[in-house]
């Protein structure tokens, strides 16, 4: 736990200072991931979706409405994600039946 804590602290130190979709961002993600720390996880895509606009991948979007409907149980944060993404693809199946 300790060394998770440490861990934790320095990638969060290290994303603040870098660009989204950089190395320590991903090493974050993947620490939040095996953590099981969905709420952080969740809000790091959503700053992801954020600061990437345009240029964030599908993936990362449809990652951050799934945490945000199946484990913090919060519908209207997923939504803002697949809305996001129905914007860019209308015809996005699994972004339009995440919608609804």
């Amino acid at each position: 736990l300790a060394r998770y804590d440490e861990a934790r602290a320095c990638y969060e130190t290290l994303a603040a200072h870098d660009q989204a979709g950089s190395e320590s961002w991903q090493a974050l993600i993947r620490l939040y991931e095996d953590a099981g720390d969905w709420y952080a996880l969740g809000t790091l895509l959503g700053r992801t979706a954020d600061e990437l606009g345009p240029d964030c991948e599908p993936e990362v979007l449809l990652k951050a409405a799934s945490i945000f409907r199946e484990r913090l149980d919060d519908d209207a944060r997923a939504a803002q994600f697949y809305y996001q993404l129905l914007q860019r693809d209308p015809f996005h199946a699994v972004a339009f039946e995440g919608y609804k």
